[in-house]
């Protein structure tokens, strides 16, 4: 999608220094939004990746920040009004997974998942419902293992639909201010956390998927950009999933 359906418009990403966030940057960008990449531990990639979009004639801002500290979250929407004027967009992208069933998770491993996929959305989510600019949107990238929980992927799935609660609920919670929020919910998607999968898990998952592959991060982040669309934003208090129909 290269169309400027966002011109004008702000937009912070988390988790953007690569795999699926920096294919959502670099589509928002295309479409004409000015971007704040947030990461954490990849500050080369994550300036690499503004370079990329300031040479390709955009903006955008790379900014550091520990989701798993609640007072780094209020400071990330500091820096990105600074750069960039108030927000239109938000997408929280950032998560971590893990493998092994629940009897083999560690008490620190469950905290790590809590923390990060579920508290930094929840504390970020807050944020966007105070600052963004009026009409703006919340995407937040959930995994269609929130509805369909797979063995060995029970506690990152638990924390993925609390996500899409957190969206269905703060759609009516933000609608004073006409703020649409929702969850886009991919399937197995390269590159990103599942393209460190074994080759046979992926071609498992393209096997048993209806279009007979796995989807690729750039398709996701063009469903991003139709969501944070003017179109788009009527998808309100919704969980659009992009897998290809393996959930189906």
């Amino acid at each position: 999608m290269s169309e400027k359906t966002l011109e004008n418009q702000s937009a912070l990403v988390t988790g953007a220094s690569g795999g699926i966030g920096g294919e959502i940057a670099r589509a928002l960008s295309r479409a004409g939004a000015a971007v704040a990449l947030h990461y954490h531990g990849h500050r080369g990639k994550a300036e690499a990746l503004a370079r990329e979009i300031a040479e390709a004639g955009g903006k955008a801002v790379a900014i550091p920040a520990d989701l798993r500290e609640a007072a780094d979250i209020p400071t990330l929407y500091d820096r990105a009004e600074a750069a960039l004027g108030t927000l239109d967009i938000v997408v929280n992208n950032a998560g971590v997974g893990t493998t092994g069933n629940l009897v083999e998770t560690a008490v620190d491993e469950l905290d790590r998942l809590i923390d990060v996929n579920f508290r930094a959305v929840a504390l970020s989510m807050k944020e966007a419902g105070k600052r963004l600019r009026e009409g703006g949107v919340v995407i937040n990238i959930s995994s269609m293992l929130g509805d369909r929980p797979l063995p060995g992927t029970t506690t990152y799935a638990a924390t993925k639909a609390a996500v899409d609660l957190l969206s269905r609920g703060a759609a009516r919670e933000f609608a004073g201010r006409r703020i649409s929020v929702k969850s886009l919910s991919p399937g197995a998607t390269v590159p990103g956390m599942f393209g460190e999968s074994p080759q046979e898990r992926q071609d498992a998952f393209a096997a048993e998927t209806p279009l007979g592959r796995i989807g690729h991060a750039g398709e996701i982040a063009d469903a991003v950009v139709f969501l944070a669309s003017a179109p788009g934003r009527w998808i309100n208090g919704a969980v659009v999933t992009a897998d290809g129909g393996y959930s189906a």
